[in-house]
């Protein structure tokens, strides 16, 4: 399977996979169900992955801040 694009993501992408309240939900899941299907490959800096947790440790808690950390 070879992998189309390498895309960088910023931490509203994954704000809003992890948290179902956020009005992009649905769009960041859609753009995880392509990287399980090998489409797209993502890399994360290091400050956006501080922000994503600061923001959903704020936001929704801190269990599915450190899920995300982990999962990341």
């Amino acid at each position: 399977m070879e992998i189309s694009k390498k895309v960088i993501i910023d931490s509203n992408v994954l704000i809003a996979f992890y948290n179902e309240l956020d009005t992009q939900h649905s769009k960041s899941e859609s753009f995880f169900h392509d990287l399980d299907k090998g489409h797209l490959q993502f890399h994360v800096s290091n400050l956006v992955f501080l922000e994503v947790a600061t923001v959903l440790s704020q936001k929704v808690g801190r269990l599915t801040a450190n899920i995300a950390g982990k999962n990341i």
